[in-house]
């Protein structure tokens, strides 16, 4: 199974509430964007996951 990594982000004043960042083991963001809520991100990542066919179950 290869490794990834989440990065959720609060946002500051006046931002986006999140930001969210997908990236493989080596570094390399795979995705990210910018989300109303933290569920809206959470959404958007189960999407790309889905969309590219990952395996994030361990």
């Amino acid at each position: 199974m290869d490794d990834y990594r989440l990065h959720l982000q609060a946002g500051e004043p006046g931002e986006p509430a999140w930001f969210w960042r997908l990236d493989d083991a080596a570094g390399l963001q795979i995705a990210a964007a910018t989300a109303g809520s933290l569920d809206g991100a959470l959404d958007a990542v189960k999407a790309v996951v889905s969309a590219l066919g990952l395996d994030l179950r361990q």
